[in-house]
């Protein structure tokens, strides 16, 4: 890595800026143009990391915490969120189909007890559909 200095600022929008990134490797000056943005945007004069291929020091990125996490963090949430609604959306559909086995599948039969030495009464419960 070098040490680089912003040398302008891009406006995104949305009072949002990026910065324009100048550092030198080996007495060649380099210039790169992040695609992250920030409010408030960066200083114009302040240093910044830079991080370089060493076979081509023109490939660089800026080295700030958003420039290298920013996109890995929101693509690892969206995808955690995604998964979590997932599980949790099996789990639900589990859950009510082992409450609605607890209903019995034939139909159930009760005996009513009579009075009078007389015979006794069944009743014939179907299940519902």
């Amino acid at each position: 890595y070098t040490n680089g200095t912003i040398i302008d600022r891009i406006y995104c929008g949305d009072r949002t800026y990026r910065a324009v990134i100048e550092y030198t490797v080996k007495n060649e000056t380099y210039v790169i143009y992040p695609s992250s943005c920030s409010q408030p945007g960066p200083k114009v004069g302040n240093g910044i990391k830079v991080l370089y291929d060493p076979e081509n020091p023109g490939e660089a990125v800026d080295g700030s915490f958003i420039g290298l996490w920013l996109l890995p963090i929101l693509l690892f949430s969206f995808f955690a969120c995604t998964t979590c609604g997932w599980i949790s959306t099996c789990w639900i559909s589990c859950t009510r189909k082992d409450a609605d086995s607890n209903t019995t599948p034939y139909p159930t039969s009760d005996i009513t007890h009579t009075q009078n030495n007389e015979l006794p009464a069944f009743t014939t419960t179907y299940p519902s559909q």
